[in-house]
């Protein structure tokens, strides 16, 4: 039992830490994506 209880604390810290590198992916495309018009626009 004790070992099952870690391995789903493991899974979900690596399930939580990828939703964070997903959303900071998603930030920096979306940076650009912005960023991008504002650098030709000058």
């Amino acid at each position: 039992m004790t070992n099952l209880d870690s391995l789903t604390l493991v899974a979900y810290q690596i399930s939580y830490f990828s939703l964070q590198l997903l959303l900071v992916i998603l930030l920096l495309i979306f940076g650009t994506v912005v960023a991008f018009p504002v650098l030709l626009a000058r």
